[in-house]
């Protein structure tokens, strides 16, 4: 918005001056011409507000998800004047009701919206329906550890820490953590569970010396974490899973993924360890490094596995919800060159994540530079010994296919 500021002062003083008669036109223009970006459906509406607080009311998602929680609401489209038109007499009605200020309502409707409606603005913030993650859920009840598998740029990262953080929210007593690992080939067992670590001390004859001593790795200290609270949820991602060498670093730990009731006698300290009920374990798994069918059967068989597929319609509703309404062709484009890639016999595993073109400000000169920066590159991997098949996914060729040229 900073960097928009003639158009934010513009825009300022068409609603501050809009008669009521131009306020519908006014409010549409705004979100249609998106010369401000970023400025959401809250923009506007709290121009409007200032200008007539006993009339106007804010609107944002967590207020509108808060009056659904409070009254029932069923909203109405999202940066149309018709919906903020429908929000605004349900805020104001609820208003009324309970004899709130108005500088009350944005308070009162955000917490509720916040802490009761929370698989909502999961849904909202990952752009994937409440099916989606109620299967996620339930599949983690299961088994304790899922792993999220697909290609590139299609934001398992992202999906497993927010997550991460609902499911830590979510817990019958708050204060649970999250924490994200990243697996590699050189990440050992004794980083991750325990290990032996020399030390120099100072020795009674005022030199050092030194000491070996077992140093606790990051899942030992975790699991005691969650031990001290068992009504709260903990939960690792263990980020780019099947790039460690998993038996190597699991060791014992493959006993007790699946028996969670039992404990084992470590190694290097001795001590018996158990992984606590309230411990959960989230992998992400990129499909285009490593097939999921090398994975070691023993792990696979303690993980639920959840395929994360690029998706044209979570492209869509992102750029959507970002008020780029001029951009989403891109999410033609992108089914358009998945569908090319398998009907050229390469599988889902290897096709091109949406991820790629999630940018606020995407416009045609970004649109270019990731196509022949991030996409081309990939398809060039691809048809290494086919140079010439590369002649149907330039981007101008693709564009014209879908009337875009």
């Amino acid at each position: 918005m900073a960097k928009a500021m003639p158009a934010v002062n513009r825009w300022i003083e068409r609603l501050w001056t809009a008669t009521d008669a131009e306020l519908d036109s006014v409010l549409d223009a705004f979100w249609r011409e998106y010369e401000v970006r970023g400025a959401g459906m809250s923009l506007p509406t709290a121009v409007l507000y200032l200008r007539s607080p006993d009339r106007f009311n804010i609107w944002f998602g967590a207020m509108s998800q808060g009056l659904e929680v409070a009254a029932g609401f069923q909203p109405g489209p999202e940066k149309t004047a018709s919906g903020y038109r429908h929000y605004n007499a349900a805020a104001m009605a609820f208003r009324e009701h309970y004899g709130l200020a108005p500088q009350a309502l944005d308070v009162v409707l955000c917490r509720i919206g916040e802490k009761e409606n929370s698989l909502a603005n999961l849904c909202r913030d990952t752009f994937l329906d409440a099916p989606f993650w109620e299967e996620v859920q339930k599949l983690l009840e299961d088994k304790q550890q899922i792993i999220l598998y697909g290609p590139p740029g299609t934001g398992k990262t992202w999906l497993a820490r927010q997550f991460a953080r609902f499911w830590v929210d979510t817990a019958p007593e708050p204060g649970g953590a999250w924490q994200v690992v990243q697996f590699h080939p050189s990440y050992a067992y004794e980083e991750f569970v325990e290990g032996i670590r020399p030390q120099s001390e100072p020795a009674p004859d005022g030199r050092h010396q030194l000491t070996y001593r077992v140093r606790k790795g990051i899942f030992r200290l975790f699991c005691e974490q969650a031990k001290d609270h068992p009504n709260r949820r903990y939960v690792l991602i263990l980020d780019e899973i099947n790039r460690g060498e998993l038996p190597r670093i699991l060791g014992e730990l493959l006993y007790l993924l699946e028996y969670r009731e039992e404990s084992v006698i470590l190694p290097y300290s001795g001590e018996p360890f158990a992984i606590p009920d309230n411990v959960y374990l989230i992998g992400t798994m990129n499909t285009a490094d490593r097939s999921i069918a090398l994975v070691d059967h023993a792990l696979r068989r303690r993980f639920h596995f959840v395929a994360v597929r690029p998706s044209p319609d979570v492209l869509r509703a992102y750029l959507e919800a970002n008020g780029n309404w001029e951009m989403t062709w891109v999410a033609r484009l992108l089914d358009e060159v998945n569908r090319r890639l398998e009907a050229d016999g390469i599988e889902w595993h290897l096709h091109i994540g949406h991820s790629h073109f999630m940018r606020p400000d995407l416009d045609e000169a970004h649109l270019q530079l990731i196509w022949e920066h991030s996409v081309r590159p990939t398809l060039e991997e691809y048809f290494y010994r086919q140079p010439e098949r590369l002649n149907d996914y330039e981007l101008p060729v693709l564009k014209d296919r879908l009337g875009k040229a």
